[in-house]
């Protein structure tokens, strides 16, 4: 965000009130209710930047599985009118990057009569001394277009991840011995 106002103005503010006549007594107590409400859609101007991560929780492990390789497919749908970049990096348990398992992807902008689908692919190996493959955290950042400026954004708009897959190219190794 280039600018962070000091003050906001509100103009062309509506006002109710209930036309009613009352009598105020001297020495006695009165109780007057005011109740205000403000609406205020949120909407992108053409400098914002956002960035954000966000973990998603695997907890797969070769303890006892044989795993060469893995991929994570999912569907991204964007209804926030933002272009997004998702950078995608695998961890092993002990919280160490996994170099060799990464993912970029490019989301343009959606809306919410017109979301934008795009597939996501994920190559995770264990073959680089990982054993256990916890997480995969999304390193997402957020910036507006021209085109999409001043779109508001209500709550039902926003990023989802569908259609989770994973797939074993190289297939499944047990050893039945150490299962229990």
């Amino acid at each position: 965000i280039s600018e962070t106002p000091d003050s906001i103005i509100i103009h062309d503010i509506r006002v109710e009130a209930e036309d009613k006549f009352i009598t105020i007594n001297a020495n006695e107590e009165h109780v007057v209710h005011m109740e205000y409400e403000f609406f205020s859609p949120l909407a992108f101007g053409k400098d914002l930047k956002l960035s954000f991560s966000y973990d998603i929780d695997l907890g797969i492990s070769d303890d006892t599985i044989g795993l060469d390789s893995l991929v994570l497919s999912m569907n991204m749908l964007n209804s926030i009118p933002l272009d997004l970049n998702v950078h995608g990096v695998a961890f092993d348990g002990y919280g160490n990057e996994l170099t060799s398992s990464t993912m970029d992807l490019d989301l343009k902008a959606g809306t919410l009569d017109n979301p934008v689908n795009s597939p996501a692919e994920l190559s995770l190996s264990t073959k680089d001394s990982a054993k256990e493959i916890s997480k995969l955290k999304l390193h997402i950042t957020a910036s507006s277009i021209e085109e999409m400026e001043g779109n508001i954004l209500n709550m039902e708009q926003g990023l989802s991840i569908n259609d989770l897959h994973l797939m074993l190219p190289d297939g499944l190794k047990l050893d039945l011995l150490t299962i229990r």
